[in-house]
């Protein structure tokens, strides 16, 4: 999941307003444009993971591709391991073998941010289950509401796409059961690991780095 952490509804990340649902903002009910957003206000988030179609247009966007941090100096490629073979599946299931420098780079490109602090920047390790500053902890939780798991106090095996729901990888969004913190978000706990801005130096290159998924 990404975040724009503006939430001031000007068409940046934050919602089409077109009324079909698809969040795609041009009115054809297809979902082929941006990925819709959830939040309170301080900041919004995508309300499910990052699909292969979604990656595939941010390879296919080299242009404005952004530039990336100094950690990244390593990076030749955002391509991940076995990309054709995801290219063979479903489209919707989320893109997988990312590493740190592709998710911030997809971020980054989408208008969004990968979600760290809350104002913007990146989470120490002692903020990591801080709902007050940690953007990816506050909507799992929906502001500490919800603990300590997604949908509420009491663990379901079925709700989510874990490793007790005997499922393989499945497409974004398709455990309705799993959603949580936030109303609307989905996909917070099991399917893939989801990287956010919390890596111990900025100085360490990425194959070395102790980051937080």
């Amino acid at each position: 999941e990404t975040s724009t952490g503006d939430g001031d509804g000007d068409g940046d990340g934050d919602g089409d307003g077109d009324g079909d649902g698809d969040g795609d903002g041009d009115g054809d009910g297809d979902g082929d444009g941006e990925v819709p957003m959830v939040g309170t206000g301080d900041f919004l988030i995508d309300i499910h993971e990052v699909r292969v179609r979604d990656y595939v247009a941010f390879l296919a966007d080299f242009d404005n591709r952004p530039e990336l941090p100094s950690a990244c100096s390593w990076k030749g490629s955002h391509e991940p391991d076995a990309w054709a073979d995801q290219l063979g599946e479903n489209l919707d299931y989320p893109v997988r073998r990312v590493d740190w420098c592709d998710a911030w780079a997809y971020c980054e490109w989408a208008g969004k941010h990968l979600c760290g602090r809350v104002g913007g920047g990146a989470l120490s390790p002692e903020q990591l289950v801080d709902s007050a500053v940690n953007e990816w902890f506050r909507a799992c939780t929906a502001d500490s509401t919800k603990i300590p798991y997604i949908y509420g106090e009491t663990y379901d095996p079925a709700a989510c796409n874990g490793v007790d729901a005997d499922a393989d990888l499945r497409p974004v969004m398709s455990f309705a059961t799993c959603e949580g913190g936030y109303d609307g978000l989905f996909d917070m706990s099991g399917n893939v690991w989801e990287w956010t801005d919390a890596c111990e130096s900025e100085a360490v290159p990425d194959g070395e780095q102790l980051c937080q998924r």
